[in-house]
């Protein structure tokens, strides 16, 4: 599923000095992290009791931008970037606002899936 996003995740690779994904498999009780400096390696660990009590089922992401990156914190740019790169992930991608509910920022279906916009 991570490898999904991988994407979103390259083209924003010049821009972020840290990212870790947070994932709990489904029939599992086991929440595992993966995170990254961007160097050669990575770590993947048992994720904290805090993140475990959080991430009940599927994957979150969370990235580290740099200074100089911070209009891809805006709402509209990062449904521009899911939008373009991942709008066919099977899956929804939700965003949450800083207030308020998550919400679906992906059509979560294949193109050849949607209807004939003829």
């Amino acid at each position: 599923m991570i490898g999904q996003f991988g994407s979103v995740l390259f083209g924003l690779h010049g821009r972020r000095s840290h990212r870790a994904s947070t994932a709990a498999d489904a029939g599992s009780d086991e929440v595992w992290t993966w995170s990254s400096s961007g160097g050669s390696g990575f770590e993947i660990a048992p994720a904290s009791e805090e993140d475990a009590k959080r991430i009940t089922r599927g994957t979150e992401i969370v990235l580290h931008l740099k200074k100089d990156a911070a209009k891809y914190l805006e709402t509209h740019e990062i449904e521009r970037i899911v939008g373009a790169y991942s709008d066919n992930i099977q899956f929804p991608i939700e965003l949450q606002p800083e207030e308020g509910e998550p919400r679906q920022i992906n059509s979560a279906s294949a193109l050849w899936q949607r209807p004939n916009r003829s």
